[in-house]
């Protein structure tokens, strides 16, 4: 039977440079080789990753299979070391630290830290008032709290927004209703609705009012 001499995880990304240079400049890997802007491979002691360039076939040619518009990944990346606490202080200042270094209820001491393509925004901190779309003065989620500086395509995540989030939706402004997504215990995604288009706000403004 073949012998498994190594696992090396393929890594899809929308801009390989900037993850070879948070994986070399922050986490110590080395750059083994590149091809170009669409791949690359690193390497830190036993552990050997590869970055390729996420493409979507939007040639306008006919393809027998798809991609989706963005990266997907479903899972993590668990690096086994030798000193949690250690490694903690050597990313200090380099990259924020989701949680952590902590013991689990299983034993393991670990830590967590976003990459590229998925790291809270950091920076100098300001007072803002986070408010929605709609033009009327109850579309203010809150005010004074203290944020990083926003930019076009970053998310806000609000935690724990309790059961009213959807059925308390308006359509003030012919806003559509997003899509919504269930969050499951073995970390998977399910969706419970789709997203409303056009036509779906058109439809909904053009149903006959009950008399």
């Amino acid at each position: 039977m073949t012998r498994l001499v190594g696992l090396r995880p393929m890594l899809q990304t929308t801009d390989v440079a900037a993850a070879v240079a948070f994986y070399v400049d922050v986490l110590g890997f080395t750059c083994t080789d590149r091809i170009g802007d669409t791949g690359a491979n690193v390497v830190k002691d036993d552990v050997r990753l590869m970055f390729t360039l996420h493409h979507t076939h939007d040639d306008g040619e006919e393809h027998d299979h798809e991609h989706p518009s963005e990266p997907v990944f479903t899972g993590s990346l668990y690096f086994n070391v030798d000193d949690v606490d250690a490694l903690a202080i050597d990313l200090g200042g380099k990259v924020p630290l989701e949680f952590g270094p902590t013991t689990q209820d299983h034993g393991m001491r670990e830590l967590a830290i976003l990459d590229p393509s998925g790291a809270l925004r950091g920076g100098p901190e300001s007072e803002l008032t986070i408010a929605g779309p709609l033009c009327f003065s109850g579309d203010v989620l809150a005010e004074a709290v203290p944020l990083p500086a926003a930019q076009a395509g970053d998310w806000l995540l609000i935690r724990d927004v309790g059961a009213y989030t959807l059925s308390m939706w308006s359509r003030h402004c012919s806003r559509t209703l997003p899509r919504v997504l269930g969050y499951r215990s073995d970390d998977s995604f399910a969706i419970l609705r789709e997203a409303e288009s056009g036509a779906d706000v058109v439809a909904f403004w053009s149903a006959p009012s009950e008399s």
